[in-house]
């Protein structure tokens, strides 16, 4: 009768490891669909910061709406980051064991993880650039 019980306990355990990882699989690709339609709003914000200029209001408006759409860039670019490397490192451990992948799909996965990092760099300069401007 225990073996009976521990299989059962065993398989309970097993598929709500399953569902577990299942669930933070569903949670990252929501964060990730998410991050890409807020990234837009910081497109409006960046772009639309120099409609205000051109509108002849005032400065602080623009730069106040320029830092406000790169610190939402920032943000998506970490969360991007964050997902790239995660990814990467998945299909490099799969490559490494020979579960599947190619080395030219680790290859492009470094690549494409590595091009946030120069958003995430020219997000932070900005950041900085356009607060002292706003400050001054």
């Amino acid at each position: 009768m225990n073996m009976i019980t521990t299989y059962w306990a065993r398989r309970k355990a097993r598929r709500a490891r399953a569902r577990l990882a299942k669930d933070i699989e569903n949670s990252k690709a929501r964060l990730i669909a998410v991050s890409i339609w807020v990234r837009y709003i910081g497109l409006v914000l960046v772009q639309g910061s120099s409609l205000l200029a051109l509108l002849d209001m005032s400065m602080l408006s623009y730069w106040i709406a320029l830092w406000i759409g790169l610190l939402i860039y920032q943000l998506t670019a970490i969360v991007f980051y964050i997902e790239d490397n995660r990814v990467y490192k998945m299909t490099k451990i799969k490559f490494d064991n020979r579960l599947g992948s190619t080395k030219a799909t680790v290859n492009a996965l470094a690549i494409k993880r590595n091009r946030e990092v120069v958003y995430l760099i020219g997000n932070t300069c900005g950041l900085i650039l356009i607060g002292l401007n706003i400050l001054s």
